[in-house]
């Protein structure tokens, strides 16, 4: 009975374990597309939500290296586990802008924006 209990808890955690790393995976596409244009920046919270996770993804493995190079050579300023759960959520900074982007690539325009897009995607 409890071999039956474990292998469904597996196969929903696998199911709902790649429906988030698909919403990540929409996430990082929706970021390549997105425009740089800081006029959108006024309109959009994608702007800023886009430009702080690729400054993210560019700084953060610094960041971390630099944590784990402290704890190599001062291992009194920081125990081990305190780094693994610095290093875990520097990592998830990043993970959580690309979730965010996916979910919010999957939602409609809001009305008030229509006009404008019609607009701009004539010119």
């Amino acid at each position: 009975m409890c071999v039956i209990i474990y292998i469904s808890f597996i196969l929903i955690l696998r199911d709902s374990l790649g429906y988030i790393f698909s919403i990540i995976r929409q996430g990082d596409f929706y970021l390549k597309i997105w425009p740089k244009q800081k006029t959108l920046n006024c309109l959009f919270i994608d702007s800023k939500v886009a430009f702080y996770t690729r400054l993210a993804i560019k700084v953060i493995p610094a960041f971390v290296m630099l944590i784990i190079s402290f704890n190599i050579f001062f291992p009194n300023m920081l125990d081990w586990p305190a780094t693994a759960t610095l290093i875990l959520f520097l990592i998830g900074l990043p993970v959580q802008g690309l979730y965010w982007l996916g979910k919010r690539s999957s939602t409609l325009l809001p009305n008030q924006l229509l006009p404008w897009y019609a607009y701009h995607r004539k010119n």
